[in-house]
């Protein structure tokens, strides 16, 4: 189940730029200090990381609900929905 998730950190974290890796291997122990600090610097106001995630995240909200819809209505299914989001994303910028 696990051997997805650094692909998925990459993308999310390198690609989209809404990703913070938390911790690396099966061994790895992720603390709440760690969680807390991060999560600090991703929400504060002042960091100009935080405010590229987060800039990043509603632009994707944006490409996300663009994605689902057609004069309102959901069109094709999901995987076609997610496929059509992903293609936006990665060579739209």
């Amino acid at each position: 189940m696990g051997a997805e998730q650094p692909y998925n950190l990459k993308l999310l974290e390198e690609e989209l730029g809404v990703g913070v890796e938390m911790a690396r291997g099966s061994d790895a122990e992720i603390r709440w200090v760690d969680v807390v600090k991060v999560s600090g610097w991703v929400m504060d106001g002042e960091s100009k990381k935080g405010m590229e995630m987060r800039r990043n995240a509603r632009h994707i909200q944006q490409l996300m609900k663009a994605a689902t819809g057609v004069e309102g209505r959901m069109k094709w299914s999901s995987v076609t929905t997610l496929k059509d989001f992903m293609q936006v994303a990665l060579f739209d910028n």
